[in-house]
């Protein structure tokens, strides 16, 4: 059993909340410290966001890729502040904070509560690795919901008992978010309750298993019926299937050059130069875990971080940030620190722990982000501030972010972009291109932003051109008008 005075107080939520605010403000580009996240998957979900907030039915009227939920972050963001990210960063601020406090559960199952300053480092490793990126990606929303779920089961374990009704229920709820942000991160489920399902026909407790089919069943309906509610009114249930569904399935960097089984592994190794502390705390903590007497716990961590890894590297292509979700592993290495730290820790005050704890945790973020570039600039030195200065001096002037993933140019100026393929991402789909050509062939838009790409447009004229390094890269921007509007 875990011991009373292993529970969180208010104190060590007020600590973690606190921990959460500072190294999102200082590491994530949605800050208000930065001028603004140039991050072209931030801007998609913001556009998608303001077009959903502004009537469009997502897939059908606005397409990207990933799951309504995480939209539906980003309309709530649009309303708090129109032009930019600040509730974004608010949300990110929530996400970490509640990350870090389930975190702090974890690792109270073993460890006493003065082990808990570790996590103020742990948390700045976690926010400054390259798989963090530049702030606000799905990874990072549904950080707090698996890691709910690692938690839940490895409580059960250490009580040694089933999971309650209520464990279950939000299960099926979480599991259910995670299906409507990024529904690839749901293989983590598939591998995590093979533990507490073989538990329980070991030891024939039927009723059980039939509870927790009905509670996580329940859990995922009470997510899911809104979700389909909405597309079955706006007759797009189609465009749901076919836009979140099959095209991520069949269209997102997918292709039979290399098998399934091989392409997991090459992606899996290709992402440990961008997480090989998540990696590694994974590593060491098995040892420890395979130690103890109970091996329930070392397989739900195993089995599920081994469907988790197969879930989200499995495609021909892979992205840095999608290796951030192994993050809910985090806590687990401190376990294996335990002994060390319980030597010294007794002998020194909780204040000068938490203030060691923070010291080693400020070196880290100074020496680990990647985004502090940023805040050498000013907002009227970015092009898209610059660009939607002269946008701005037209009423009701349309867009289109040609060519090239979101830019940000639609969040700045604030326009709500009329074009179903709004920008152009990564799919397969010869649809997006062609109506975005057809867009400029017929000038349905009065203005064109380009990226890297120097031509002519007949019905368009340069406008403005400005060259500025996005996310580490450098490229040329260029603003087009349509020749029949004045200067």
């Amino acid at each position: 059993m875990i011991p009373e005075s292993n529970k969180l107080i208010v104190a060590d939520w007020v600590m973690l909340g606190i921990t959460a605010s500072i190294i999102i403000t200082l590491c994530s580009k949605s800050s208000p410290l930065y001028p603004f996240n140039d991050w072209a998957d931030s801007n998609c979900f913001f556009t998608v966001g303001k077009a959903m907030s502004h009537g469009k039915v997502l897939y059908r009227d606005i397409y990207e890729q990933k799951g309504i939920l995480l939209y539906l972050l980003h309309t709530v963001s649009y309303y708090i502040s129109p032009r930019s990210f600040l509730g974004v960063w608010l949300w990110e601020i929530a996400a970490a904070s509640a990350f870090l406090m389930i975190s702090a559960k974890t690792l109270l199952l073993w460890a006493p509560r003065r082990i808990l300053p570790l996590l103020l480092p742990v948390a700045a490793l976690v926010y400054t690795l390259p798989c963090f990126v530049f702030g606000d990606s799905a990874e990072e929303f549904c950080l707090p919901l698996l890691a709910y779920a690692l938690y839940a089961g490895l409580r059960a374990d250490r009580e040694d008992r089933a999971l309650r009704r209520a464990e279950w229920l939000c299960i099926g709820i979480t599991s259910a978010c995670v299906l409507w942000i990024k529904y690839s991160m749901v293989a983590f489920y598939l591998g995590w309750v093979l533990v507490p399902a073989y538990t329980m026909m070991r030891q024939r407790d039927w009723r059980g298993m039939g509870e927790m089919v009905l509670y996580v069943a329940l859990g995922v309906v009470i997510v899911t019926a809104p979700v389909t509610a909405y597309f079955a009114f706006s007759h797009a249930l189609n465009d749901l299937f076919t836009g979140y569904f099959y095209n991520n399935i069949f269209l997102y960097y997918r292709g039979n050059s290399t098998p399934l089984i091989i392409r997991t592994i090459r992606n899996l190794f290709n992402t440990f130069r961008d997480a090989a502390p998540l990696y590694g705390a994974v590593m060491l903590s098995l040892p420890w875990l395979l130690a103890q007497k109970d091996r329930r716990p070392a397989a739900q961590v195993i089995l599920s971080m081994s469907a988790l890894c197969f879930g989200i590297f499995n495609a021909e292509a892979h992205f840095r940030y999608y290796a951030l979700i192994l993050a809910i592993y985090m806590p687990i290495v401190c376990l294996p620190l335990r002994e060390t730290t319980e030597l010294w820790l007794p002998h020194i005050s909780k204040i000068l722990s938490y203030t060691v704890a923070a010291a080693a945790a400020a070196v880290i973020v100074y020496t680990n982000c990647s985004n502090f570039y940023l805040l050498e600039y000013k907002k009227e030195e970015l092009p898209q501030y610059r660009f939607a200065a002269v946008m701005d001096r037209y009423d009701h002037a349309s867009m289109l972010n040609y060519r090239f993933l979101d830019g940000g140019f639609y969040t700045v100026s604030g326009i709500v972009p009329e074009e179903k393929y709004f920008c152009l991402l990564n799919l397969s789909l010869p649809e997006m291109i062609e109506e975005q050509d057809r867009c400029v062939r017929e000038g349905r838009a009065d203005f064109l932003v380009t990226m890297d790409r120097d031509r002519e447009y007949p019905l368009y004229r340069l406008l403005s051109e400005e060259t500025f390094p996005r996310t580490g890269e450098s490229h040329t921007y260029r603003l087009y008008i349509r020749r029949d509007l004045p200067d």
